[in-house]
């Protein structure tokens, strides 16, 4: 016996796919790794350059908010991004885990010849 859709639950399908071929259109347009939803708010990032990235890790244990306010402000891309989410505290700290993701860089090996 098949379930009967209510109106909410194809409408909720509908925001989901439109929600995701947004997505993929930010991925392809704008080469975003990163999206982060925080409060009902959205931010896609790019991935920092190595100078951001030793930037951030040099000043990460010396004053965190700054270090994570520049990496944010590099990264962010601003056309696609919600602005609620830099500019409120709480918003803008929840998304400390996710950001420092954007600095890992791959493994690679090296042999001494």
């Amino acid at each position: 016996m098949s379930k009967v859709k209510s109106e909410k639950e194809i409408e909720a399908e509908k925001l989901a796919i439109e929600a995701a071929r947004f997505d993929e259109e930010v991925k392809v347009k704008y080469n975003s790794v990163l999206k982060i939803e925080t409060g009902g708010y959205k931010a896609y990032f790019t991935k920092p350059n190595r100078y951001v990235t030793g930037n951030f890790v040099s000043k990460v244990m010396v004053n965190m908010a700054v270090a994570y306010e520049e990496l944010y402000q590099c990264c962010v891309i601003k056309e696609v991004s919600d602005s609620e989410i830099f500019d409120n505290d709480d918003l803008f700290q929840s998304c400390y885990p996710a950001l420092s993701g954007l600095t890992n860089v791959k493994k690679s090996t090296s042999t001494i010849l």
